[in-house]
């Protein structure tokens, strides 16, 4: 695989690499790609010591993208599909921190929202954010769904402080910002909002694609 980058006119280029990975590592492929680019992009931009590689599964991959996009069409019924997806693909990789996380933020929603397949309490979703930490306490996204939780728990001092090892252990991922920004805005506290939910644009302006509804709520 070759990657490439031009300058703005897309005339001249300004570094080139290839990289040569065969079909097992082909995931983790995509990380080094990634470090890769930003580096040469962004060199001063700060990284995390860290990183969470995801999974070298593909299926499990495969079911942990599915999962994402059932969740994200937010619709009453997607949400359980959502949190299958999730849970099949922790089945595949046990060590796929992410999974679990996300699973706890399906479990989440249905309680929520009192929807089908949800839980009576909120138990098996702190459980499942602290079994992401478990799994991978460098994993930024299973504190931030364990501040979530937390948060609809009424614990605030437990949901500020999970919030702040999220961005800790990556201060680049958007989805931290957006549910660190819409967690506060619960606790009554929009102003403090607004600086994780300004981040999240500049972070990724394209996901997490549910961005402008914390904007909206912080303006109530």
């Amino acid at each position: 695989m070759n990657a490439t980058i031009l300058d703005g006119a897309g005339r001249q280029q300004i570094w080139a690499e290839r990289f040569d990975f065969s079909p097992e590592s082909f995931l983790a492929g995509h990380d080094l790609i990634a470090d890769r680019l930003s580096a040469v992009i962004a060199p001063d931009r700060p990284r995390p010591l860290h990183r969470r590689r995801g999974t070298s599964n593909s299926e499990a991959y495969d079911a942990y993208q599915k999962g994402r996009y059932a969740y994200f069409r937010y619709e009453p019924r997607a949400f359980a599909e959502a949190l299958s997806h999730f849970a099949k693909a922790a089945e595949l990789d046990p060590g796929f921190a992410n999974a679990y996380a996300q699973q706890a933020y399906c479990r989440t929603t249905l309680y929520v929202f009192g929807l089908p397949g949800g839980d009576k309490t909120l138990d098996a979703a702190e459980s499942l954010a602290r079994e992401a930490i478990k799994r991978d306490d460098s994993a930024a996204l299973g504190y931030a769904r364990l501040g979530w939780v937390l948060g609809y728990l009424g614990r605030p001092q437990e949901t500020i402080a999970a919030f702040d090892a999220t961005l800790a252990r990556d201060p680049e991922n958007p989805e931290s910002y957006l549910a660190y920004g819409e967690t506060l805005n619960r606790l009554a506290r929009p102003k403090e909002a607004g600086q994780f939910l300004d981040a999240v644009f500049s972070k990724d302006s394209f996901l997490p694609p549910s961005w402008e509804f914390p904007q909206g709520h912080r303006q109530l």
